[in-house]
């Protein structure tokens, strides 16, 4: 009975010590950013997919608002274990990128959002040059910034990210580019009545988000690269990014049919076949919403 008992421990004790605790950063409740869900779902999922192989896991969210490029940093020293964020060079030389792409290109597809009073002014612009004539408000660390000043557009990234939306509030003749499919979802979230969404032009430019986990991490990347594997193989990854609901709902009521496409250039420099592939997959997105090809937009 003792020696029963003993067994029973023992494999208690190897079940608890063989369960992955992933530390994620979330700071939904903080922004009222419901899209940070679907990175989370994704997560689960790709965990999920790879319990068999790889043992329990645990999702501990972490809710702090924390600059991106202070993330990086906090990962290193163990504040926690993963995050995700766009990539560059520079940002896979700093902790290990999982290399699977999260989010089917949607965050370099940019809708521009302004106040209302301000859409009559954003219907005659129809190029770049027009277009860096106003003020564009983005992120101090954020590489979006240093994407739209690669293509002389004029940025502001003295604020804080917290402050963004106050800022356009407050500021007639400026824009906020924000994703495809975050921007409808935020004007929902709170009091931002006054404030649309320009319907006749979206920026694109390449870039792709991916989990980021710590250099010495190379178990958790290595489960992460699998798990995604596995839901894109199966068809499970298309249904976690299509009935997301507030994907969902961002495509069935974004009403870009015939919008203006202008094509940006990126200085995070990616492999070719990355670049066409994160371009083939927004252009599927773009066709979903009537949204051709690019036009010469110098």
């Amino acid at each position: 009975m003792i020696l029963r008992l003993l067994l029973v421990i023992v494999c208690f004790c190897s079940a608890v010590q063989a369960t992955t605790v992933v530390r994620f950063v979330d700071a939904t409740g903080i922004r009222q950013n419901p899209n940070n869900q679907y990175f989370i779902h994704l997560l689960d999922a790709a965990l999920a997919a790879t319990e068999a192989e790889y043992g329990a896991y645990q999702l501990m969210p972490v809710d702090i608002e924390i600059l991106q490029g202070r993330q990086f940093i906090e990962l290193q020293k163990g504040t926690f274990d993963l995050f995700w964020t766009m990539t560059t060079p520079g940002r896979e030389q700093d902790a290990l990128a999982v290399q699977q792409p999260l989010i089917k290109g949607a965050y370099g597809i940019r809708l521009l959002v302004v106040q209302q009073a301000d859409i009559a002014k954003m219907a005659q612009i129809t190029s770049l040059p027009e277009l860096a004539k106003l003020v564009a408000l983005s992120g101090a660390d954020w590489p979006d910034s240093a994407i739209l000043r690669f293509n002389w557009l004029t940025v502001e990234t003295n604020i804080a990210d917290s402050k963004l939306y106050q800022t356009l509030q407050q500021k007639p003749g400026y824009y906020f580019p924000r994703g495809l499919l975050e921007a409808g979802p935020e004007l929902a979230a709170a009091d931002k009545a006054q404030l649309s969404i320009v319907r006749h032009i979206v920026i694109r430019y390449p870039a792709t988000m991916k989990f980021f986990v710590a250099k010495q991490n190379s178990a958790l990347a290595q489960r992460l690269t699998a798990g995604l594997e596995i839901l894109k193989q199966n068809g499970r990854f298309d249904d976690i990014f299509y009935q997301f609901a507030p994907h969902a709902a961002a495509l069935s009521q974004l009403q870009l049919q015939g919008a203006r496409l202008l094509e940006l250039n990126s200085p995070f420099i990616m492999s070719a076949a990355d670049a066409q592939g994160v371009t083939a997959e927004q252009d599927a997105l773009l066709a979903k919403l009537g949204v051709g090809p690019a036009v010469d937009s110098k």
